[in-house]
């Protein structure tokens, strides 16, 4: 994987974990980059994708997800002038119904792959397979 370099374990495990696991099941080269940064423009602010695909940008978050809305439509509208999808994938048991809502509200898909005993969502991550199998062509 030739954006391995960009999730040190300092940074975030989880991105370079989850990015892995993408291309595990969707085969090697699924995953164009992660951590990519981006400038602002028309009104969207500076920040970086998490996980790139050819087609999708994913926005991977652990916690509760405490500013996240903001965050996801800045990222939503970055995506959109590159004709992308943009999807948010919580990894953490605390994330709260409250954030999900707001960002579904914002015309944002949401995949919990943790539930709330902490264990993998199976049925949720089968959705999110299928999600970029279908948008990433």
């Amino acid at each position: 994987e030739k954006w391995n370099h960009y999730v040190g374990e300092k940074t975030d495990p989880k991105v370079g974990d989850f990015a892995k696991t993408i291309d595990d099941f969707l085969g090697p080269g699924t995953v164009k980059d992660v951590s990519q940064k981006f400038p602002a423009r028309f009104g969207y602010g500076e920040g970086d994708f998490d996980i790139v695909l050819q087609k999708i940008n994913i926005e991977i978050k652990t916690g509760g997800g405490k500013s996240a809305t903001s965050q996801s439509i800045k990222n939503k509208g970055q995506s959109l002038l590159n004709n992308k999808n943009y999807i948010f994938v919580s990894l953490d048991k605390k994330f709260k119904g409250s954030v999900e809502k707001d960002l579904r509200k914002n015309g944002i898909e949401v995949f919990k792959i943790i539930d709330k005993s902490g264990a993998i969502d199976m049925k949720e991550a089968n959705r999110l397979f299928e999600y970029i199998k279908k948008f990433n062509k």
